[in-house]
Order: C-alpha cells, then sequence, then structure tokens
C-alpha cells in the first residue's frame, strides 16, 4: 500500500505499508523513517524473509533526494533549538523547529488512516531514524505521550546545538517517565563540526560523535532507571556507511523481538 500526504506546512510525504503475513499474531509495528533512502534494504529484507513476523510501514519525505527536501527534513526532524532559536546550527540557511507538528502527522494522522486502512491496532510500535530523523527518535522517546515503545536511533545528530540534548534530557518531568527502550547504534568514525557549514565546503577532521552518544545513554539511564538503553558503536563505519547497516539492524531487531 502507497500513499502520497501533505502536511500544513506543504511538505508531501510518501508512505508504504507492507503488512504482516496473517500467519503473524499480535505483530509489532516498525517504522522506517526516510524508507526511500534504505528501500533496496528493505525490499532484500521482505524478499528474503517469507516468515517476516512484523508490519512494516516506510515515511519519507516526497522530495529526500532534491535539496529542498534535505531542508524540509532538518526541519520536521528538530524541535527549536536553545533559547527557541529556529536555525539550525550545520547549515545557517536550514531551520529547525518542525518536530511537533511531524509528530503530530505521524501519530494523529498517518497512524489513524494505518489503523482504519487495515482494521488493525499496533499494540508495539518501533521506530527507526538515521542521523536527523535518529535525533528525533531519541527527542520522541522523551515525550510523554509518545505511542511508541521501542526506539532505534542510528547515527543520532545528538551534536544538534550541543549540548542541548543533555540539557533537554534533564528538564524533562521524571512523572512521565515510562518504561521504554532505546537503542544508540554510532559509527566508530563518525564525527561532528563544532561550527556549521559554510556554503557546503568541506570542513576537514571533525570530533568523534561516539561519546555524545556514551554521554547521553548514562544521563538517560541515570534518570531513567526503568528504562532500558543501550549502545552500539559499530566498528570501522562512518556516517554514510551506518545509513544502509543500521536499517539493516532495525529490521533484524525487530524480526528478533517479533518472534522471541
Amino acid at each position: 500500500m502507497q500513499r502520497q500526504i501533505m502536511n500544513p506546512n506543504g511538505h508531501r510525504y510518501q508512505v508504504d505499508f507492507w503488512p504482516a503475513p496473517s500467519s503473524a499474531h499480535n505483530a509489532p509495528l516498525l517504522i522506517v523513517l526516510d524508507g526511500v533512502w534504505v528501500q533496496d534494504s528493505l525490499d532484500a529484507f521482505l524478499q528474503g524473509t517469507p516468515q517476516r513476523a512484523f508490519h512494516l510501514l516506510s515515511v519519507s519525505h516526497s522530495q529526500l533526494l532534491t535539496p529542498q527536501g534535505t531542508r524540509y527534513r532538518a526541519y520536521d526532524y528538530t524541535p527549536l533549538g536553545p533559547n527557541q532559536t529556529t536555525v539550525d546550527p550545520r547549515v545557517p540557511d536550514w531551520q529547525c523547529g518542525g518536530a511537533p507538528a511531524f509528530r503530530n502527522l505521524l501519530w494523529q494522522h498517518i497512524l489513524p488512516q494505518l489503523c482504519a486502512a487495515t482494521h488493525t491496532e499496533f499494540e508495539r510500535i518501533v521506530l527507526y531514524g538515521h542521523s536527523y530523523a535518529g535525533l528525533f527518535c531519541v527527542w520522541e522517546a522523551l515525550q510523554a505521550s509518545t505511542p511508541a515503545q521501542y526506539f532505534l536511533a542510528a547515527s543520532p545528530s545528538l551534536w544538534w546545538h550541543w549540548p542541548w540534548a543533555m540539557t533537554y534530557l534533564a528538564e524533562q518531568p521524571l512523572s512521565h517517565a515510562q518504561p521504554r527502550h532505546l537503542r544508540l547504534w554510532v559509527g566508530e568514525h563518525e564525527q561532528w563540526h563544532p561550527q556549521p557549514m559554510h556554503n557546503h565546503q568541506p570542513r576537514g577532521a571533525g570530533q568523534p560523535t561516539a561519546p555524545l552518544a556514551e554521554r547521553f545513554a548514562a544521563q538517560l539511564t541515570r534518570l531513567r532507571p526503568n528504562w532500558t538503553v543501550r549502545v552500539q558503536t559499530v566498528p570501522h563505519f562512518d556516517h554514510g556507511r551506518m545509513l544502509t547497516h543500521s536499517a539493516q539492524l532495525a529490521l533484524q531487531h525487530t524480526q528478533a523481538m517479533a518472534t522471541s
């Protein structure tokens, strides 16, 4: 099943859904953000796993493979920055702050329409994203009203307005700390740059991102002891290679969870 939808800002999305086989009972739903970027991995898994035990939903910006789509993506996957700033720290021409509207689209429009079309209620929801979408997964995990319980954040952009992630986590009320499961996958050779990009010029060597993930996970474990938080550093992988690899990990992880 494939659909095209548009949000109030005029951003268009492609939504693809593959139901679990009828033999799969109480099957979880895996939501893959930016699925068109890893469509080859999705297709290979769908074709090579006849006993797939979960539903699969892909949500992607329709213009994802264009510069405009990249700009929209950065906006939709990020909240407002420190002091309510709307400027992205990586590319100053980009805006941030669209995450609340995107989560509303995801949970109040896409998911209910899917439930109605398939006559299915999804009791277990897994959310996966890479890079800025990984940051959205982390942010969504901290929202009290999220319907998801499992979050797979690959190469999450925790450097975004660093140390914003640490500050935001510390500000969240503990009364909303429902048990959740968060996995952070980071490539050994991933790097970030404290200075913004100018005219899309190369910025040379940066700083490793794995320590940021470790610091965030340690803080989250301390503040949310009833959560399951795991960090895995993937040897020899950089940011680009982590995209396909983490999508494969997400598919395998969800299959293992569904059949355990």
